[in-house]
């Protein structure tokens, strides 16, 4: 049996110090070492180079990772397991304490767990043009099954993006030229969840509406009412579904939540209590602590 597969790029990227005591923002020389001619390889090697290139740093480029060079920093970027754990050792690595451009999105923090993504949805293939920028390649059919069985070669991944971003004006674009809904809804696989946060965090740019330390299975929504007389956030207790059942659910204590307010908040409720709860107001935001939330709670906030 084959599938469509989507191939992330997590490749190991390791930052060296050659001796130099300045601070990496203070570093202008840079050479990137890849250690073998590939496609993927060079795709990550000229990204990386684009990177530096815009804070005004000078790039040598070179295909050895062994090469002697008195460039400040130095960027090896390897696709070799083997290879990667010889020189994890090396003395010379340095991590930055800040990190900035040299963590270039070569597995980011949200992908560190996996390099593919399994797809089983229709997929409309699709070429950037102008500033549009593709994100993962589409392995169009692999097999899956044991290790010697679910293998993959580098003459099968395509140029075909898995997901395409623009800007134009002020306006930003993401878009899954496949059905990532339908996919989550199918297997709930965790990749799918963090490919659009990710796109949502680190695209578009949308920041968290609300901040909360409520369990995943706590679903929010956050409305104001037509006449902007108070606003409410409604929490579901997802806890009690096992499938197509749903049971009684595991009563969540002590929710925090904190979210900037249309207008100032002169009383937060919880109305199935129909009580009022303690909150505080800092820098334009309203922070609060739901006692307990059963199947459901709604807690409204009114205005001044």
């Amino acid at each position: 049996m084959k599938r469509k597969i989507l191939l992330l790029f997590n490749l190991l990227l390791f930052v060296f110090s050659t001796g130099c005591r300045e601070s990496f923002a203070q570093q202008k020389k840079i050479n990137i070492q890849i250690n073998a001619i590939s496609n993927q390889l060079l795709y990550a090697s000229n990204h990386v180079k684009g990177a530096a290139s815009e804070k005004k740093y000078s790039v040598i480029q070179s295909s050895s990772i062994n090469k002697t060079t008195h460039e400040a920093m130095v960027v090896k970027i390897i696709a070799d397991y083997i290879t990667s754990l010889n020189i994890s050792g090396d003395e010379n690595l340095k991590i930055p304490v800040h990190p900035g451009w040299q963590y270039y999105a070569i597995g980011k923090k949200e992908f560190e767990d996996f390099d593919l993504m399994m797809m089983y949805s229709d997929f409309l293939e699709c070429k950037t043009k102008g500033r549009a920028k593709g994100y993962l390649k589409l392995l169009p059919a692999t097999r899956f099954g044991p290790p010697e069985k679910s293998y993959y070669t580098e003459d099968q991944i395509t140029n075909i993006p898995g997901i395409i971003s623009n800007n134009f004006g002020k306006g930003k674009s993401v878009f899954i030229p496949w059905l990532i809904g339908t996919q989550y809804n199918f297997k709930a696989h965790y990749a799918h969840k963090e490919l659009f946060i990710s796109a949502m965090k680190n695209l578009l740019k949308i920041n968290h509406a609300i901040i909360t330390n409520a369990s995943p299975l706590v679903e929010m929504t956050w409305m104001a009412n037509r006449n902007v007389a108070f606003e409410w956030i409604g929490m579901l207790n997802n806890t009690g579904q096992i499938g197509t059942s749903l049971q009684q659910p595991v009563v969540i204590h002590n929710t925090t939540l904190r979210f900037k307010p249309l207008k100032p908040v002169k009383e937060i409720k919880v109305m199935r209590a129909g009580t009022s709860i303690d909150f505080k107001q800092k820098d334009g935001r309203v922070e609060c602590v739901v006692p307990e939330v059963n199947d459901f709670g709604m807690i409204p906030g009114l205005y001044n």
